[in-house]
């Protein structure tokens, strides 16, 4: 059972890889309300090699609170 605001996804593509971490396109496969079913979004994930690393993850997270406030055709938003 999902939670409000959950959904599962599964990965369709891999849209980029950095130094830090790679971006996939998902596809939500199952929801409860947040997304309908086959909606594709963007996913930033960090790259297990850094996982345990603490400036890495400041690091990346310093991204994401960037990504949340960014505003711009290219990018897209972050919910």
């Amino acid at each position: 059972m999902l939670s409000p605001g959950e959904f599962k996804f599964k990965v369709v593509r891999q849209l980029g890889q950095g130094g830090l971490g790679t971006v996939d396109e998902i596809e939500v496969i199952e929801t409860n309300r947040s997304y309908a079913v086959g909606t594709r979004l963007a996913r930033k994930r960090l790259n297990s090699a850094w996982a345990a690393e603490p400036r890495a993850i400041e690091r990346f997270e310093r991204e994401i609170t960037t990504i949340k406030i960014m505003s711009h055709p290219n990018i897209l938003p972050y919910r």
